[in-house]
């Protein structure tokens, strides 16, 4: 039997060997809704994001603001590792 994983892209899968075949980390998993607004602030990215293991949840007006809370998350050491 193959073992295959979904590597994200719609109908592919990758060997469950090969670097884009791994597992996905759920304490990497996030959710982001992006705002949409009147032409003159399509530049600017608005919206919200929440981290789906520990719920938590930033509305955002910045892209620096988005990057800072998924640096500081992705950075969390993870319970129960050593």
């Amino acid at each position: 039997m193959n073992d295959h994983t979904f590597d994200g892209r719609p109908g592919h899968s990758a060997p469950g060997g090969s670097k884009a075949g791994q597992a996905l980390q759920p304490e990497h998993a996030f959710v982001v809704q992006l705002r949409s607004g009147p032409a003159r602030s399509r530049r600017r990215l608005q919206g919200r994001v929440e981290h789906v293991v520990s719920g938590e949840v930033l509305r955002f007006d910045t892209t620096a603001e988005l990057v800072d809370f998924l640096t500081r998350l992705l950075d969390a050491p993870r319970r129960g590792s050593r």
